[in-house]
């Protein structure tokens, strides 16, 4: 699908240890642009628990149509889910390289259905996701978890979990890259209430554009006008 988007999507059940891909709708993506939009879009259609830590809540990766591409900040991605913090809907965002290759896999975004009976991680690449046993996984903590999977699956991006989230500690996080986090809202603990420990992914399938040097132009541009912005010593001297 041209214009950024990968032109599909997948749907896990972890209950019945399945899932399902799919094509994107056109007229939804009129209305709702990837990333944030499209994520709340979904968890309204789908959202059908009395608690943020109920199976019915989804748990939601997605992309927008610049995930991966040659702008600035481009790499970020969103989780979506109903906050176990707030009880209202959550969109919480992180940057690294994990939304770039999951993209990547040619899906640009993942929902998450049902509560597993016991610890699994997904692993997801271009044929869709597989259900893998993370029961040696359970009770590690996310950068130890990351190598594990990275040591079994080679040239992979891994988003987890580690005793927090575990716990359901209506904080935890979702930690990807090492270091970057899907850090407030508390998504861990949705993750962590599906017994879900960890997403892997892997993926080489190459971003459209549009008009690709007219990107690529306009991306440049868009990165010098950031490097040449008043504000940006004070992002540095402020933090």
């Amino acid at each position: 699908m041209p214009g950024g988007y990968m032109g599909k999507f997948v749907e896990v059940d972890l209950a019945k240890g399945t899932s399902e891909a799919g094509e994107l709708d056109p007229a939804r993506l009129q209305k709702w642009v990837g990333g944030k939009g499209l994520g709340l879009s979904l968890l309204w259609e789908t959202d059908r628990s009395e608690d943020p830590l109920d199976a019915a809540n989804p748990l939601i990766f997605v992309t927008g149509p610049l995930t991966g591409s040659g702008v600035q900040t481009s790499a970020r991605s969103c989780v979506v889910t109903r906050s176990p913090l707030t009880g209202g809907a959550l969109d919480s965002h992180a940057g690294g390289l994990f939304g770039a290759w999951f993209k990547r896999t040619g899906h640009d975004y993942m929902v998450v259905k049902g509560a597993s009976s016991k610890p699994v991680y997904i692993h997801l690449t271009k044929d869709g996701a597989a259900l893998e046993d993370a029961a040696g996984l359970w009770g590690k903590g996310c950068i130890e978890t990351e190598n594990l999977l990275k040591e079994k699956h080679k040239a992979s991006k891994v988003a987890a979990i580690g005793p927090a989230g575990e716990n359901k500690v209506r904080f935890a996080c979702i930690t990807a890259d090492f270091s970057r986090n899907y850090g407030r809202g508390g998504a861990g603990a949705v993750m962590g209430s599906k017994n879900l420990k960890a997403v892997v992914v892997q993926g080489s399938e190459a971003i459209g554009y549009h008009d690709p040097e007219r990107f690529k132009t306009l991306a440049g541009e868009m990165a010098k006008n950031i490097l040449e912005h008043p504000a940006k010593k004070r992002r540095y001297d402020l933090g």
